[in-house]
């Protein structure tokens, strides 16, 4: 595979990428022969056109510095070669080369063109993929609107030569005292890098010397390095005093080389690299893969790097707020002694070790791969409704999940996420697809599977793409909540698809909750997607029973039981003793799960004074219009803590999944005293887990609850005796609660995830005129009648095969 790189740059990214995957791709930089920069740009069309007939499919563009010779400085000028900037890459498009940016800044740090906002939209509108190193990095790119995926793919940490000169020696060479501590600031000298902070803040610190190591092409500020001021007699030292000690800041403005570098990073007692912007850093991992304590502000572009790894002040909104933080970090980054630093660096060593360029550079090989497929793999042919569509020449058996996704706080990204993972995981229920991809317009980071749909969602948008995962099968994730606003542009990108043949299946996760509370809304809205779907999932036999309400026709409704996600915890005796008497509720904070008759029913068990209830969960964070419900969950989680003074309840706030794990594995019982429920994942994450369950008597549980779950009325005001009696009951009857723990073991294997990706596998295959009615696509029951027999084998379709 043969690839055109602009510019050419002498740093280390471009080896250090391009090396590793010289055994399967080859580069050529676009870079001008002559001596002349000017003419070297004007030559950039010609030098596309010999790169596209050598045999390149991918232009992989890394900076825009290049574009603009020195001496243009006017901006008559420079907006003459923006526009010769977009020209070039309109041309390579035209070539038919697919365009590939790494985005390692936002924006410039120092201008290159008139308008270099207008610049990167250009740029963005022009690639087929964007590559952000960090994830606060591909959140910014979303201001330009990209019409393609955004992946995110972390720098490498670079291995750097062994020092051969000791330390000894090297800071000898820099006239570092033996008892002074040694900072470095190491990599281009430039102003947004924050070097003057940093001489600003070096007057409260005691014999430290300063290193700045790096080429400067600011003579202005080169000459503000040099200034006899810079070097300070009096200092503070760390408890404010006064002390004749100095400070001395030493200069070494050229490009090190990269022994020079080690050596000089080897030497340091520190890093410091105060940066007022940054999207990303080559120089903070190559000071932490040489095992340096460094200090940086505590900005985006780092939050990816544990804590621990580095150390980190609060970057301020001001210039006089970041010079008096970063002096505080150097306060501790000096104060803390040796002993401090040599942890740092080690930690910081031992993530550094994680950024393996073979692995980071493989990555880019596989992304350049899937564009060169596109670019060449594809033929155009005549669509339906709407004109030509890409056809691939070899379509492979992928689902495309249309959905919210992580790192959305929402239940159904939760769902998602297991059921890829089922859809994936060959097993004996379900062969596996070849793989699935999601399209979301959750905000958060890209990857090769993962496309995200940032600002204003439209109907050709979301076909695009999914299109562009090349799918046999697309599967809606749907909630009114969950999609909002862009619902219509949605149900628009379903049908589009359906109309060029493309499999539209689509699960239906709250409909007796939404008929409730939006009703004609809701049927109108469930009428569309019936007509947008070739069939539409539906968790429970209520959930049908409402959509019979809806005009809908149910020969094109399933019902496919919830999946038991979650471990299988009741087995695992390291997470934790079981306590007897401890009823667990856990999921969102919300009205209808009605948790205020769990506190008063505990509060009731006066014959087991040591019983206390957990609450585990938050308010659900809301979005767009939603958020107009944000203020009643807030009032009622309040109402629940008011509610709970006094009593031995425990509210633990949102857990992470180990935590949740640990709670199902010692709880006695697992209570669900809710209101309305269509279905519930918090149910079937504790069946998953093997727990005893205690459930109010609702048709949106019936189905999904385990034959040993005890039930109690769902209706006020007979719900908080009866639960106060059930769980007297069972809490004082270690024996029971152990019976019905054994009996959740069947119910568990009936909504295995491998049960429902089987389902949904046999879904995606099906032709139209082959969907089934409304019956269960799983059967839960033991029924092996000839009908159900019949029912299951008499699609001829082999196991598998989608299309």
């Amino acid at each position: 595979m043969k690839v055109l790189a602009l510019p050419r740059d002498p740093g280390p990214f471009q080896p250090g990428l391009y090396g590793p995957m010289a055994d399967r791709h080859e580069v050529r930089y676009v870079s001008g022969p002559t001596s002349s920069h000017t003419l070297d740009v004007l030559l950039v069309p010609v030098l596309l056109v010999a790169g596209r007939c050598w045999g390149a499919r991918v232009l992989h563009v890394h900076w825009t510095f290049g574009f603009v010779p020195a001496w243009a400085s006017g901006r008559r000028v420079a907006r003459v070669f923006r526009a010769w900037f977009g020209g070039c890459l309109r041309l390579a498009r035209l070539l038919g080369l697919r365009v590939l940016w790494t985005a390692h800044n936002t924006l410039p740090h120092a201008p290159v063109f008139d308008d270099d906002e207008a610049a990167r939209r250009t740029l963005v509108a022009a690639c087929s993929a964007i590559v952000a190193p960090t994830a606060a990095g591909a959140a910014e790119l979303e201001r330009f609107g990209p019409r393609c995926p955004v992946h995110v793919v972390p720098l490498a940490a670079l291995p750097a030569p062994d020092p051969v000169r000791p330390a000894a020696a090297v800071r000898a060479a820099y006239d570092v005292p033996d008892d002074a501590v040694l900072l470095a600031f190491v990599g281009k000298v430039e102003a947004y890098k924050g070097v003057t902070d940093l001489l600003d803040a070096l007057p409260g610190l005691p014999s430290v010397v300063l290193v700045v190591a790096g080429e400067c092409r600011d003579a202005s500020l080169a000459s503000r390095l040099a200034s006899p001021d810079v070097s300070t007699a009096a200092m503070l030292t760390l408890d404010g005093t006064r002390a004749a000690t100095s400070i001395a800041v030493r200069l070494d403005l050229r490009r090190l080389d990269d022994l020079e570098l080690a050596e000089l990073l080897a030497a340091a007692d520190g890093v410091v690299l105060p940066f007022r912007s940054v999207t990303t850093s080559a120089s903070v991992l190559t000071a932490m893969a040489a095992g340096a304590a460094c200090l940086v502000p505590d900005l985006p572009a780092f939050a990816d790097l544990p804590d621990g790894a580095l150390l980190r002040y609060a970057p301020g909104r001001t210039d006089a707020e970041r010079v008096a933080a970063l002096a505080g970090g150097l306060r501790t980054l000096v104060g803390g002694g040796a002993r401090l630093r040599a942890a740092v660096g080690s930690r910081a060593a031992l993530v550094a070790a994680g950024r393996d360029p073979q692995r980071i550079a493989d990555r880019y090989a596989d992304l350049i791969d899937t564009l060169a497929d596109r670019a060449t793999g594809a033929s155009l042919t005549s669509g339906v409704g709407d004109g030509p569509v890409l056809t691939p020449s070899a379509p492979g058996a992928r689902v495309v999940l249309l959905t919210p996704w992580a790192p959305a706080e929402d239940g159904l990204a939760r769902h998602s996420a297991d059921l890829a993972a089922a859809l994936a995981a060959p097993s004996a229920a379900a062969p596996g697809v070849a793989g699935t991809a999601v399209v979301t317009t959750s905000p958060g980071p890209a990857d090769a599977t993962t496309t995200r749909l940032p600002g204003l969602v439209t109907p050709g948008r979301i076909a695009a793409a999914v299109r562009a995962h090349e799918p046999a099968a697309v599967h809606l994730q749907f909630t009114v909540p969950a999609w909002g606003a862009a619902t219509p542009a949605l149900v628009a990108a379903l049908r589009r698809l359906r109309r060029e043949g493309t499999r539209t299946v689509v699960t239906l996760h709250e409909v007796t909750r939404e008929l409730a509370l939006l009703g004609p809304v809701a049927r109108r809205l469930y009428r569309a997607l019936a007509a947008a779907a070739d069939v539409l999932v539906v968790h429970t036999p209520a959930a049908l029973e409402g959509l019979a309400t809806c005009g809908v026709d149910l020969e094109r409704v399933t019902v496919v039981p919830h999946g038991a996600f979650g471990s299988a915890t009741t087995s695992a005796p390291t997470l934790g003793a079981r306590e007897e008497t401890t009823v667990l509720c856990f999921g969102y904070l919300h009205p209808d799960k009605g948790l205020e008759r769990a506190i008063d029913a505990v509060a009731a068990l006066d014959d087991l004074p040591g019983a206390r209830l957990v609450v585990a969960g938050a308010v659900r964070p809301r979005r767009g219009v939603f958020r107009a419900f944000g203020p009643r969950d807030h009032r009622y989680a309040a109402e629940l803590r008011r509610r709970a003074l006094g009593r031995n309840v425990t509210f633990t706030g949102a857990v992470d999944d180990p935590t949740l794990d640990h709670l199902l594995a010692t709880a006695a019982v697992v209570v669900l005293p809710y209101r309305t429920a269509t279905q519930s994942g918090v149910l079937n994450r504790a069946v998953a887990a093997g727990a005893a369950v205690v459930a109010t008597d609702l048709p949106g549980l019936r189905a999904d609850l385990p034959p040993s779950a005890v039930t109690v009325p769902a209706a006020d005001p007979d719900t908080t005796p009866a639960l106060a009696a059930a769980l007297s009951a069972l809490l004082a009857d270690p024996a029971r609660l152990a019976r019905l723990r054994a009996d959740v073991a069947r119910t568990r294997a009936e909504h295995a995830p491998e049960r429902l990706a089987a389902a949904l596998l046999d879904l995606y295959q099906r032709p139209p005129t082959a969907i089934p009615g409304p019956r269960a696509a799983t059967d839960t029951s033991t029924d092996t009648s000839a009908d159900t027999a019949a029912d299951t084998t008499a699609d001829p379709t082999p196991a598998g095969a989608l299309r």
